[in-house]
């Protein structure tokens, strides 16, 4: 939400009115009390109004508005597809377990059901188990085993897994290597995860790692 705040900002300025009200509503659509998205998108609106005279975006360009979310389906519904082979269902599941939703809190349940996702290769199962293990929630913390996790869901092409690998480098959680920590904010980057993009930069902008440009 804050980086499409931004984008939205830098739009705007740049008289892009159809990509700042974009923006703005991606911002909305993922924090719908926003006041500040909302005022932006006012503001917005009375500026196109002050340089165009109003006119709308064009209908290739306008906005659709987000699908109404379908219902989520029960936790006995999610503990029948997992039993069936379903990774994704059992990392649906293991989130339930994990925070409390629809069943009783759980952490030993949600890791054991995190596993069971993650050989079924859904990589975000993988990606969530990996930083259970690094914060020692459910389990006993173990930042190798969180480590050879992300290392080997980044390597299938999960890419927050790939950015949690970069933070473990640059962080000193492991021997401080920023070049390898910049190897791996690349490959998020690369895979469309923001923030991989973001700590990439701050390692461009300092020279950590990288030629400092």
């Amino acid at each position: 939400a804050a980086t499409f705040m931004l984008l939205g900002k830098a739009q705007a300025l740049t008289d892009d009115f159809n990509g700042a009200e974009a923006s703005f509503r991606s911002v909305l659509e993922l924090d719908p009390n926003s006041a500040e998205a909302k005022q932006a998108l006012a503001a917005v609106k009375e500026l196109r109004a002050e340089r165009t005279g109003g006119a709308p975006p064009s209908r290739s360009q306008s906005v659709q508005a987000p699908a109404t979310p379908a219902a989520e389906p029960s936790v006995a519904a999610l503990q029948g597809d997992c039993d069936r082979g379903s990774a994704k269902a059992c990392s649906s599941l293991a989130k339930s377990y994990a925070t409390g939703k629809g069943v009783p809190k759980n952490e030993a349940t949600a890791v054991r059901l995190y596993e069971q996702a993650c050989q079924g290769k859904d990589l975000l199962g993988c990606s969530v188990l990996g930083s259970l293990y690094a914060s020692g929630e459910g389990v006993p913390a173990s930042i190798e085993r969180a480590m050879a996790i992300w290392r080997q869901a980044c390597d299938a092409g999960e890419p927050n897994s790939c950015t949690l690998l970069g933070a473990m480098y640059e962080l000193r959680r492991v021997p401080k290597d920023p070049a390898t920590a910049a190897v791996y904010y690349q490959k998020g980057c690369d895979g469309g995860h923001a923030a991989g993009c973001t700590q990439l930069s701050k390692l461009y902008r300092s020279g950590l790692g990288v030629p400092h440009d």
